[in-house]
């Protein structure tokens, strides 16, 4: 849509273009102007006012049309932190970003972390992304340090039950301020799974097996953690359900569509509405659509 508004003014434009030149052509040749110009005034035409999302549309496109091959694809990559020489491959790959993990945080204290995320943002030709799992609960990776957090945040169920959806919020909040303050500018979270199986994997990580429940715990998150400027992932597309670890073998989701179509897909659709800004998608083997 914006591709096709940019040609109609381009046209427009041209279009005003030829107009003037054919006036002034006729004036030069001694020709007398036309009719309908002959007792007005001269106009001037004010340039449309661009909204900031255009202007930065314009600054992207012609960043990207001056990036080298090489650069586009490595920006591609959103990978897992090495253990060695992670300063050097920055550059080597023209990575889009590094996805933090336990690892990277155990035992380490404020300012390592920070000096450590500001060095792989100094060798980076383009700003990168800086990512980790903090969902809270058992999947904490950054606030099971205790240099950087008094205590693991909770799990979102914990935190509902601790205090409700003002809890939800502040949660939201603090994990942003926590990460942004070392240097990391998304969080892989909210999880949209649902599950109501309460032996299943994905159960404590899940908020909830209510579809309006999940949809608004969802929302919470993104658009909090929006306000911060800290980036969003909704997880795991297009719903985890009951199913088994996929960590340590394959799992089979023999679902009908429809099911999806009425419960799983509906948190998703919420984080995208709320302004998600990227969707992870599950190592599920998922019969009706695979």
């Amino acid at each position: 849509m914006k591709k096709f508004k940019k040609t109609i003014k381009l046209t427009l434009s041209a279009l005003l273009a030829l107009c003037i030149l054919f006036l002034m052509s006729a004036c030069a040749n001694g020709d007398s102007q036309p009719e309908q110009f002959q007792a007005t005034e001269p106009t001037t035409v004010q340039p449309t006012t661009m909204s900031e999302e255009e202007i930065n549309d314009q600054k992207l496109d012609r960043f990207i049309s001056n990036m080298k091959l090489e650069e586009k694809v490595g920006q591609m990559f959103f990978v897992r932190c090495p253990d060695e020489d992670a300063v050097q491959q920055v550059s080597e790959y023209n990575i889009g970003g590094y996805i933090l993990f336990g690892r990277d945080f155990d035992g380490k204290t404020k300012d390592e972390v920070i000096n450590c995320i500001q060095s792989y943002q100094d060798e980076a030709d383009i700003p990168l992304l800086i990512g980790v799992d903090e969902e809270g609960g058992t999947v904490v990776r950054v606030s099971s340090n205790p240099n950087l957090r008094e205590a693991p945040f909770l799990s979102p169920r914990d935190t509902y039950s601790s205090g409700g959806w003002d809890a939800i919020k502040q949660d939201a909040e603090e994990k942003a301020d926590l990460l942004l303050s070392l240097g990391i500018n998304v969080n892989l979270a909210p999880v949209c799974d649902m599950t109501s199986d309460e032996y299943g994997f994905m159960y404590d990580r899940s908020f909830s097996s209510d579809v309006d429940m999940e949809n608004r715990f969802v929302r919470t998150v993104v658009e909090t953690s929006k306000s911060k400027k800290l980036g969003t992932v909704l997880k795991h597309f297009p719903g985890y359900g009951n199913n088994s670890d996929t960590h340590t073998g394959i799992a089979y989701d023999d679902r009908d569509y429809s099911e999806f179509e009425n419960t799983d897909f509906k948190p998703f659709y919420q984080g995208i509405e709320s302004g998600a800004d990227c969707i992870l998608v599950s190592h599920n083997i998922v019969n009706c659509m695979d």
